[in-house]
């Protein structure tokens, strides 16, 4: 940034304009205060874009989970009803002679 401290220091307004309503003039300030700005403006969007997702996401994990846990639970019904199959059903014993 040594390198560019010149560039960085430099004071530099924004126009905004919509189209919609009259343009707004920032006040000026240093071109790397306006670089920061941007950037955590950007990390804002980002996250609000993202919003919808991950409550879609949580909302597959949710059911899932749900799928998952009655599964095991059937899987385990059909292991104790098989115990209890091969407990009723002796068997048969190796016999010599």
């Amino acid at each position: 940034m040594y390198q560019n401290q010149e560039f960085f220091s430099a004071k530099q307004s924004l126009r905004i304009d919509f189209g919609v309503t009259a343009e707004y003039l920032t006040p000026e300030l240093p071109i790397a205060l306006l670089v920061l700005i941007l950037f955590f403006f950007g990390i804002v969007i980002a996250y609000l874009f993202s919003i919808s997702t991950r409550f879609k996401a949580k909302r597959s994990i949710k059911k899932l989970n749900t799928m998952v846990a009655s599964h095991n639970k059937e899987v385990s019904e059909l292991r104790s009803e098989i115990d209890s199959i091969k407990g009723l059903v002796p068997q048969p014993e190796n016999r010599e002679g």
